[in-house]
């Protein structure tokens, strides 16, 4: 199971395979045609690096309060993550 997502790695394959299937028909190619040839003339990503982008969207609307509030202003009262605390440095230290 790869991190956040809830797909075991054999079903990510199957989905890949999936995609690039669709993808052969899309373009009348055959499965001769090399993958990153495929991705190139379709304009696709594979699905792995759709999902991370999606995750990192998703990550840094929630850390911003961006998320799940489309009519109000967002506040920190209603952050789905709270920002680290920051240590202050003391005289010891410094």
């Amino acid at each position: 199971m790869t991190s956040g997502d809830n797909l075991t790695q054999s079903e990510e394959d199957d989905l890949e395979t999936i995609q690039l299937e669709a993808a052969r028909i899309i373009c009348g190619a055959t499965k001769l045609v090399s993958i990153n040839n495929l991705y190139s003339e379709t304009g696709l990503e594979p699905l792995s690096i759709r999902r991370r982008t999606h995750n990192l969207i998703l990550f840094y609307k929630m850390y911003h309060a961006l998320a799940f509030q489309p009519h109000s202003k967002p506040s920190r009262k209603y952050h789905l993550i709270k920002p680290p605390k920051l240590i202050k440095p003391t005289k010891q230290f410094v």
